[in-house]
């Protein structure tokens, strides 16, 4: 969890709101992905979301 608010805690609003929607577990693979590429992650979290809602 520590990692967790380390890496967004300062980030851009956008990129924490797609954060705060989908589990914590998620997030952890999306950082080992993807590293630091925030785009990746919205882009990501977005059609994770889209998944939910249909």
């Amino acid at each position: 969890m520590k990692k967790l608010y380390g890496r967004f805690c300062n980030s851009e609003s956008k990129l924490r709101q797609a954060v705060a929607v989908i589990p914590w577990g998620h997030i952890l693979t999306l950082m080992r992905k993807f590293d630091e590429d925030d785009n990746a992650i919205i882009l990501c979290t977005g059609n994770h979301i889209k998944r939910l809602e249909s």
